[in-house]
Parts: C-alpha cells; structure tokens; sequence
C-alpha cells in the first residue's frame, strides 16, 4: 500500500486523529454550539450525549457532514479543545477590558488578547467563532457579564510563554 493509500491511523504512527477543523467548520460548530446551548426550551435538563447530538444535527444542518457527534464533542475538551480556546481568548480580553493599558481603547484590547493567544497556542484565534461563541455568558468579553473569570489565569507569567 502506497503512502496515499493508508487508512488513518495505519501505518502511521498509529494516529487516530482526523483532521484540522477549517476556518468555517470552525463558525459552524460555534454557531452549533451557540445554538443548542441557548435553547431555552431544553435548558441544563440534557444529557451529554443528547447534547453532542443536537450540536451534531444542527452542524449538519449548517452543511458540514464529515464530522460526528463524538468528534465534536472531543473537539470541545482538551487543553487546545474548543472550550480551552475560547475561554482563553475571552479571558485574555475582559483581562484587558479590566485593567487597560493607558490609551487603550477596545480594538487594541482585542489585538493585546490576540496576541496572549497566538503565544499561548502558537496558532490565530479564528475571530468570526469567537464572536460568535462570545453571545454565551460563559465566553462574553463583557467582564460584569460572567464571574467565573480567575484573576491569576492570565497572569504575567503566563503572558510571557
């Protein structure tokens, strides 16, 4: 079997990973994600595996078929994972927002965020998922709209890496 031939995960290391989500699955499973979150008809009262399926169905619906309702759900845990991500970047802006450099004003707190994430992940945030996935309270770069922020987590030690 030739090298473009191997399965995935054959042959290979033993990988099982897929591949990399493409800027616009990236807005689609924020879209999902947002969606299915925000139904206020269904609320906290689902499962976790129901959850990933309506995500799934509404993925779908958005025209992405590739992935399954399992893979989204790994891609939303994991250092790297969406949650961390997004989290991450939302942090690193209401970090900002609360203490801002003398001058500064909302873009330049936005592009300082950027890039504590680009160091942070060694990679862009995808901007148009995070202003997508911002609208939850969870991820809101609005720094009196979600408590859960941790003052340390973004500290100058971690600025620096």
């Amino acid at each position: 079997m030739s090298s473009s031939q191997k399965k995935p995960g054959v042959g290979n290391g033993g990988s099982k990973r897929g591949k990399n989500y493409s800027d616009e699955e990236l807005v689609a499973y924020a879209k999902a994600y947002v969606a299915i979150s925000a139904d206020g008809s269904v609320g906290c009262d689902q499962d976790g595996d129901t959850f990933w399926q309506r995500v799934h169905a509404e993925f779908v619906k958005l025209g992405f078929k590739e992935r399954s309702a399992t893979g989204l759900k790994k891609k939303f845990h994991g250092s790297k994972g969406f949650n961390a991500t997004m989290s991450y970047m939302s942090n690193a802006v209401r970090r900002y927002k609360r203490a801002p450099l003398s001058g500064a004003n909302l873009d330049d707190d936005i592009k300082l965020a950027q890039d504590l994430f680009t160091k942070k992940f060694k990679q862009e945030v995808n901007m148009d998922a995070w202003n997508i996935i911002k609208q939850l309270a969870k991820y809101s770069d609005d720094p009196g709209k979600y408590d859960g922020f941790v003052a340390g987590r973004l500290s100058g030690s971690d600025a620096s890496k």
